[in-house]
């Protein structure tokens, strides 16, 4: 009897262990950090000015975070433009001695410290500054992100820290047309039609398109699109 109640325990014992083996173990959540950059427009000319923005948005615990910015090719960062948020310290809750966010202008890097963790998850501004586009800045497409991006928790864990790049286009300024110029006098009889040839200046100009009428159409008739001249009487 002891030997067929030991076996049934036995039998026991490993469903139990099995049920345990299969059911999977519950992983905490990934604790993160996402920067974001945006620029005030999506679209730009040679020697304008944009203004960029740096959020952040976090989940879980943070007590540390730094970033560098450093303009892509045909963009120039304006001295002195970088500025962190107002009263970003107070919103972060790292306010006491040696704690604190802020932007250093000579190296162009942003860094935050705080012994108690930050745990809210709102998407905050960290600082603005300002890039102007180079006069030989190609005309493309342009993404503008952070290098050397980090954040850590309250037991120095790195977080999952990625940049959502700003992006926006340099485009070539529109080159307004200046004259046009019919290159020839035309005569025509009642009933036949002819077409004037014509020149638009400047010939780099960026809208060429060209609308046509008659200034006394009970004598001649022209076709608004291509200019084609009627006869009436």
């Amino acid at each position: 009897m002891n030997k067929r109640i030991t076996s049934i325990l036995l039998c026991f014992v490993m469903m139990f262990s099995m049920l345990a083996t299969a059911v999977p173990a519950l992983a905490a959540p990934a604790s993160t950090c996402t920067f974001t950059v945006e620029a005030d427009k999506s679209e730009a000319h040679r020697g304008d000015t944009i203004t960029f923005t740096v959020y952040m948005q976090q989940t879980g615990k943070q007590n540390t975070l730094e970033f560098t910015v450093v303009p892509p090719e045909g963009l120039t960062y304006v001295a002195n433009s970088g500025t962190a948020a107002e009263g970003i310290s107070e919103t972060l809750g790292w306010t006491l001695a040696a704690e604190g966010a802020g932007w250093t202008e000579q190296s162009m890097y942003y860094s935050g410290f705080g012994a108690y963790s930050y745990t809210g998850t709102e998407k905050i501004v960290l600082m603005t500054f300002k890039c102007t586009v180079d006069d030989d800045a190609a005309f493309k497409a342009y993404e503008f992100g952070l290098v050397d991006h980090w954040a850590d928790d309250e037991t120095y864990n790195t977080k999952n820290a990625v940049v959502v790049p700003a992006e926006f286009s340099v485009l070539a300024k529109p080159v307004a047309v200046t004259g046009l110029t019919i290159d020839e006098t035309l005569s025509v009889k009642t009933g036949e039609s002819t077409t004037p040839s014509y020149t638009v200046n400047p010939a780099e100009a960026t809208n060429k398109a060209v609308s046509f009428k008659s200034d006394n159409p009970a004598v001649a008739t022209v076709n608004e699109t291509t200019g084609e001249v009627t006869g009436v009487k």
